[in-house]
């Protein structure tokens, strides 16, 4: 609770919190990407909650489209090694390893792309 000094009000923030708890749909309309309000029912049941169907689709209409791809290959390259370097921690009795920076340091230039452009 929020009591403010010299007001005839305070504000409840458990009850102010219950009120705007599973809200989302009212925004959803507005704000959610056409590629997630174009998922069937179905794909939450399928591979990885369904978010495998939309980045296939994000990344055939990247192929199709000549946009940027969502994930580039120093992303791919980042994240796939992290099998190699899981072994090789594994194999020094769980020292950590390093993850080497794929980009010679221009990942702190590089531009934010919007895979899935928002309103």
């Amino acid at each position: 609770m929020v009591y403010l000094d010299g007001q005839k009000e305070y504000f409840d923030t458990t009850k102010m919190i219950r009120e705007h708890l599973g809200n989302a749909a009212e925004y959803e309309k507005d704000f959610l990407p056409p590629v997630w309000r174009s998922a069937d029912e179905n794909a939450a049941t399928r591979s990885h909650g369904g978010i495998d169907d939309i980045e296939f689709e994000v990344f055939f209409d990247a192929l199709r489209e000549g946009k940027p791809m969502p994930i580039d290959v120093y992303d791919a390259a980042s994240w796939m090694c992290v099998t190699a370097l899981s072994e090789a921690s594994i194999a020094a009795g769980g020292l950590a390893q390093a993850i080497p920076d794929f980009t010679d340091g221009m990942w702190t230039r590089r531009d934010p792309v919007d895979v899935v452009p928002l309103k």
